[in-house]
């Protein structure tokens, strides 16, 4: 992903991509008063990590530890048309979706965006794996 294929997504300027290891790259956001990314810093990023092997256990393991969290209703939706599975977790904070063996997962709680940016980011991943 590109930055600024991200930064269209949440509707921000994305102005650094930090490659954090071999899974995790965060997108980090334009500050509001305009200050610039710095890698590792506390501002507002959104986190993606991926591919994992055994994508389908991936994601069934991040959707039970969220019923462990919040209980039978813990919140999460189960997304269609997203990957071969795909789960969001409240408020738009988390989406993991599984495609083939690969698994993603978007960390979002850091730049909370609407449901529907959410998903087109994961359709934009998902249609290139």
């Amino acid at each position: 992903m590109f930055p600024n294929e991200v930064g269209e997504i949440p509707g921000a300027k994305v102005n650094l991509r930090e490659i954090v290891d071999e899974v995790t790259c965060r997108y980090h956001v334009e500050q509001a008063d305009g200050g610039q990314a710095k890698p590792g810093s506390d501002e507002t990023y959104v986190e993606v990590k991926g591919p994992w092997t055994d994508g389908r256990t991936a994601v069934t393991a991040a959707r039970l530890a969220g019923q462990l969290w919040g209980g039978a209703s813990s919140g999460f939706e189960k997304l269609p048309g997203v990957g071969d599975e795909a789960w969001m977790a409240p408020y738009a904070s988390y989406l993991a979706f599984s495609k083939g063996d690969t698994g993603v997962e978007i960390d979002l709680r850091l730049a909370l965006g609407d449901k529907e940016k959410a998903i087109r980011l994961a359709k934009l991943i998902a249609s290139r794996l």
